[in-house]
């Protein structure tokens, strides 16, 4: 198990079955967005995947919302 610094927050990692995994970093708002609609048209995606910049390391990442995606 790896520790996580308190400086670190979620916008740049998940946790997945007590694993940490850090999410993928993306250089421009364009990859980001490019990747959440990817995400967002996969079938088994039901809540809207979005693109955002973290605060953290300045870089962008996705993630889902609490929103449910209608398809």
């Amino acid at each position: 198990m790896v520790t996580i610094p308190k400086e670190v927050t979620s916008q740049c990692y998940k946790t997945i079955q007590g694993n940490l995994i850090y999410k993928t970093k993306l250089k421009t708002d364009m990859e980001a967005i490019n990747e959440a609609k990817r995400l967002n048209n996969k079938p088994q995606i039901f809540h809207k995947v979005v693109a955002y910049k973290c605060s953290i390391c300045g870089y962008y990442h996705v993630g889902k919302s609490h929103k449910l995606l209608d398809k």
